[in-house]
């Protein structure tokens, strides 16, 4: 058994779907093209706070440089879903009782075997600033 096999959080992942914003662009939604909501994924990840606001001790403590507050950051890693991700840059995730945006595209590191693998990508806590 791989260490991810025991990661600690549940986390809810709701899937995007890039629409059409009738100018010739798209933009991320959470809802089919009949207007209900996609799906979500249940999987377990490990937590890690990523930069000051979110280490412990001071997650309730806000540093500001230069008029900037830093935000509540943190770094999910978990197994790849059959061999995949569940979310994409931009994906809604809960997990603590909050929502997190995913802040860059997950990346997927391949291990010699399947158990090696695992899925890495940052979230911030949405209305956090």
């Amino acid at each position: 058994m791989a260490i991810l096999d025991k990661a600690n959080e549940v986390v809810r992942a709701y899937p995007i779907r890039m629409a059409d914003d009738g100018y010739g662009g798209t933009y991320p939604t959470f809802e089919d093209e009949a207007g209900n909501p996609l799906p979500y994924v249940e999987f377990r990840a490990f937590i890690l706070p990523v930069g000051f606001a979110g280490a412990g001790w001071a997650i309730d403590s806000r540093i500001t440089a230069q008029g900037w507050a830093d935000v509540n950051r943190c770094r999910l890693i978990f197994k790849p879903l059959g061999g995949s991700v569940p979310t994409d840059k931009w994906g809604r995730l809960e997990f603590r009782g909050q929502l997190w945006t995913v802040q860059e595209d997950p990346r997927i590191f391949q291990g010699l075997r399947p158990s090696q693998s695992y899925v890495s990508l940052t979230a911030e806590l949405m209305g956090d600033a």
